[in-house]
């Protein structure tokens, strides 16, 4: 294995590390009761699923799809 190779692999373990260090320290985010685009309530089951969601599934596949 030569020295770029090497570098990057360390490299890339830093970050990965950073990351995971980062991500461990947050505080998960709270999703919203009510969908912000029709207003229907978000099943528990959803919110606890996708943390910090703010639309319904219906709402939220609209949504990706127009990009």
């Amino acid at each position: 294995m030569d020295g770029p190779d090497r570098g990057r692999r360390a490299a890339d373990f830093f970050l990965q590390t950073a990351l995971a260090n980062h991500l461990s320290r947050q505080k998960p985010a709270i999703s919203a009761t009510f969908c912000e685009d029709c207003g229907s309530e978000i099943p528990e089951q959803r919110r606890n699923s996708a943390q910090g969601c703010t639309r319904c599934i219906f709402c939220q596949t609209q949504f990706e799809r127009k990009g």
